[in-house]
């Protein structure tokens, strides 16, 4: 990765807001492999859909959908319609298919090597479910056209003639237009009657 290297963490550093974002990705950045580095974005803003708030996620690998906020206690205390935004734009995110990983900053102070590992596992975990689609979608175009189940016609013999006619869907009997009558003049018949008696 060398200097290319050097510079994007250097840009993602600048681009932080706080000292436990600066903390977390000085941990974070060499644990990634070169594709994670080129994808993880810092101050990543998800558009919002609908009614759902525009969120600014602190660290993001967008093509993955993995969201990493790093939640200070300062902002936040005391703040309930901050705390319920917070919660409202995880609960979006995590329809929407994000995987979102919310961390207080005494977790990344005190034990910033879990964090690390939480990030590197759901980043794990993204990548084994896209290589099994991938696999899936490739055994599919891999099948044979000539593949598809399609149940061969029964043998005819006396036999399956007999139980192919025993089978056979009833036929309507004939005379509906006579039924049709029938069951007209009983209404109307209905009505003549609740006209005399009301």
């Amino acid at each position: 990765m060398g200097a290319v290297s050097g510079m994007n963490e250097k840009r993602l550093q600048n681009q932080c807001q706080s000292q436990i974002e600066r903390d977390l990705l000085a941990k974070l950045y060499p644990d990634l492999s070169t594709s994670r580095v080129r994808e993880l974005r810092a101050q990543y803003r998800i558009d919002k859909y609908h009614d759902v708030p525009v969120t600014i996620a602190d660290f993001a690998f967008p093509d993955m959908q993995i969201a990493v906020y790093c939640d200070g206690f300062g902002p936040r205390e005391g703040d309930r319609n901050a705390f319920r935004r917070d919660r409202l734009q995880s609960r979006e995110l995590q329809l929407k298919g994000w995987i979102v990983l919310r961390f207080a900053g005494s977790e990344i102070y005190s034990d910033c090597d879990m964090v690390v590992d939480t990030i590197q596992r759901a980043i794990t975990r993204r990548y084994k479910q896209r290589r099994r689609r991938k696999d899936q979608q490739q055994q599919e175009w891999q099948q044979p056209k000539s593949s598809i189940l399609v149940k061969p016609p029964a043998p005819q013999t006396e036999q399956g003639d007999q139980k192919a006619q025993k089978y056979q869907a009833p036929q309507k009997p004939e005379g509906g237009l006579c039924g049709v009558i029938f069951l007209a003049s009983v209404i109307v018949g209905v009505l003549v009657l609740l006209d005399f008696i009301f």
